[in-house]
């Protein structure tokens, strides 16, 4: 059991396997070893969804993910990651269905809109897009590559609110740059492709009548920063600097405001805040494993200021509260319980640990508590 805490499942396989050569009728031991070999399957989907994703196939990804059974430890995490790829994909294909229908060609805009189409169609339905889609399938007849356009279930993993994000993400940037050639470039920057956006924007500064324009200038200098800022932190990263990663990368943060609509992040952020985030998570981890767990704590602690809601770092500090449990049912000394209090969760809604820490305190008259 304590192998199957630490996620450790082939050592935790043969722990269960030599119990049911003892006892072979041990329930908890045969269901365990059950569990285990669930969890084995289920670790091979998650890494491979993984791969898939690094290799920039995000839908192969997905539904790898979904085969995570929502009884596994996974489960969270798999649900996590589908949020984040159907917010992704859907803001990624609302702007190449922009940029198709600007370009008029019929093929773009029935392969982009309609995918689109695909990933929202099952809660909302975008009348505009498929007007557009079904006058380009018109116009392409006899050369339309498969059948026309139609709403498929296999989609139905995008959520509610994923496709509302999406909906509303493209509406507030609208609102907040009239000029829909800057708009345009907004979208696509807020897919997380900054270098192309300062590409199309170099393009529009070309214009003899936009040389001037204060709107563009601001644009580009504000995204030019942020791109800089988030190439930074990846290079400090490389050579493990994570606290240089987080000074530039809050700069990057401060410079995504400038140019997202209040309430909404680039995918430049969120790949950043995921990067950091994992970074502290596995400073964490070696802490742990060295048994320096307040200072783990304080690592799981600034990884979560950074994402929170990490599904591996809650984890982790569910970890670190079975090790303080264990600690309050027998604690040497005061010291210890303030150990306890400083690497478990405390206000505004303190752990059962950090509570139990807190009385044996005072019952055995411990300075500060």
């Amino acid at each position: 059991q304590d192998d199957r805490r630490d996620e450790q499942w082939d050592r935790a396989k043969s722990e269960y396997e030599q119990a049911i050569k003892l006892d072979p009728i041990n329930m908890d031991a045969r269901k365990g070893l059950k569990d285990v070999e669930r969890e084995i399957e289920t670790k091979q989907f998650i890494d491979r969804a993984k791969q898939r994703i690094d290799v920039g196939q995000d839908e192969d990804g997905v539904e790898l993910y979904l085969k995570v059974d929502a009884d596994s430890i996974y489960f969270p995490r798999a649900q996590a990651e589908i949020h984040r790829l159907a917010s992704l994909l859907t803001r990624r294909y609302v702007e190449k269905c922009h940029g198709a229908v600007k370009s008029g060609d019929p093929s773009s805009i029935v392969e982009s809109c309609g995918h689109y189409l695909n990933l929202t169609c099952n809660i909302r339905a975008d009348e505009e897009v498929l007007k557009q889609v079904r006058t380009a399938e018109k116009k392409l007849g006899p050369k339309l590559k498969g059948e026309p356009w139609s709403c498929s279930s296999s989609y139905s993993w995008v959520s509610q609110d994923t496709s509302a994000q999406a909906a509303s993400l493209d509406s507030r940037i609208a609102k907040k740059y009239p000029d829909q050639r800057l708009a345009e470039n907004v979208r696509i920057y807020a897919n997380g492709q900054a270098k192309e956006a300062l590409t199309g924007l170099d393009n529009l500064k070309e214009v003899p009548a936009e040389a001037h324009n204060p709107d563009l200038a601001k644009l580009v200098s504000n995204i030019e920063l942020a791109y800089g800022f988030y190439a930074d932190g990846v290079s400090s990263l490389q050579v493990n600097d994570v606290r240089n990663a987080r000074a530039h990368w809050q700069n990057l943060f401060d410079a995504d405001k400038q140019i997202m609509p209040d309430g909404f992040q680039s995918e430049l952020v969120t790949q950043a805040r995921q990067q950091l985030s994992h970074e502290y998570l596995k400073l964490g981890q070696g802490l742990f494993n060295q048994e320096r767990y307040v200072e783990a704590f304080q690592q799981y602690q600034q990884g979560f200021q950074v994402l929170p809601g990490d599904t591996d770092i809650q984890q982790a500090i569910r970890d670190l509260e079975q090790v303080a449990y264990k600690i309050v049912g027998n604690p040497k000394d005061c010291q210890q319980l303030r150990d306890v209090l400083n690497m478990t969760v405390g206000d505004p809604s303190p752990s059962l640990a950090h509570k139990q820490a807190i009385a044996i305190g005072k019952q055995n008259k411990c300075r500060g508590f």
